[in-house]
């Protein structure tokens, strides 16, 4: 009979001998709020890069962990340990917060380096790109992955009220308008963004932010990934190629062309009669490959020099 210790251990971690990976919950909660570390890694000989990927800050970041999934176990698969953070958000008490979120990138950067990991890469997508830069250079990371990152702060909290507005509207209890959540914002002090809190502090340390002006020192590699129906990328990665290459790092800029039924990070879910259509499975996947295959190449090249 398996003691209570073994059943412990088989619900905390998996292991996937077909694909080569395990994935497992650290023991160690991160950050002010308790969030979850999700490690996964090879079963296998590990490499000394290990990655942390870090989620965004809006409601956004449900419609975002199964691509954080998907590229965490295509980079296991590839050899790099990674830790995705999982926020331990209360429906009715979560807020959006910058310091914390920044926390939590630091403490499970700092949990690899904990198992041996030799450096750790930053990954993000959305404002979780953001997050990833601003860390970057303070953490030393080696490298930086960055997918639709939101370049300017301003446009990233406006968009959170925007969204907030046009979901009141196209609730059940109808009513509302436009310009609601920034009313009720400058009014209170806060508002519910989908269930999580926005204070009026929180709103501008997120509008302060401009990676083109605070990114001042990171040299090493990155890659920004934009998206888009043309698979061209956007102004902002334009930017970030040029601040990127200012400071001397080696800057991949690609885009990867997707139809986008629904904004990135938002519900993507569509449906076709009495179904309903995944439109972001292919796209989770597309980025997936891109973030491995280039991880590898970097690898690659550290290991012939």
């Amino acid at each position: 009979m398996a003691s209570s210790s073994d059943t412990l251990t088989a619900l905390r971690r998996y292991e996937d001998t077909e694909a080569g990976l395990f994935e497992e919950f650290a023991e160690r909660r991160l950050g002010p709020g308790g969030a979850f570390a999700l490690l996964a890694g090879p079963l296998g000989e590990r490499r000394p890069l290990a990655w942390a990927i870090c989620p965004t800050i809006g409601p956004e970041q449900g419609n975002l962990r199964r691509l954080e999934a998907l590229v965490a176990r295509r980079l296991a698969a590839s050899g790099f340990e990674v830790a995705r953070i999982r926020p331990d958000v209360h429906p009715l008490h979560g807020e959006i917060s910058l310091p914390t979120r920044l926390a939590e990138l630091e403490e499970a950067v700092e949990l690899l380096r904990r198992r041996g990991a030799g450096g750790v890469g930053l990954l993000g997508t959305l404002f979780g790109g953001t997050i990833a830069a601003l860390a970057a250079e303070r953490l030393g990371a080696p490298a930086l992955v960055l997918v639709e990152p939101a370049v300017r702060g301003r446009q990233y909290a406006r968009e959170l009220l925007r969204r907030e507005a046009v979901a009141t509207l196209m609730g059940e209890e109808g009513g509302g308008d436009a310009e609601g959540p920034k009313r009720e914002l400058a009014a209170t002090g806060r508002v519910s963004i989908r269930g999580l809190q926005l204070t009026q502090e929180a709103f501008d340390a997120v509008s302060a932010v401009d990676l083109t002006a605070e990114l001042r020192s990171f040299a090493g590699r990155s890659l920004v990934l934009g998206i888009s129906p043309s698979g061209e990328p956007g102004p902002g990665a334009a930017k970030l190629r040029e601040r990127l290459g200012e400071l001397g790092g080696d800057v991949t800029v690609t885009g990867i062309p997707d139809p986008l039924y629904a904004p990135l990070g938002e519900y993507y879910y569509r449906d076709a009669g009495l179904l309903r259509h995944d439109t972001r499975l292919e796209l989770d996947g597309k980025v997936a490959a891109a973030v491995a295959e280039w991880a590898l190449a970097g690898a690659a090249t550290a290991a012939a020099a």
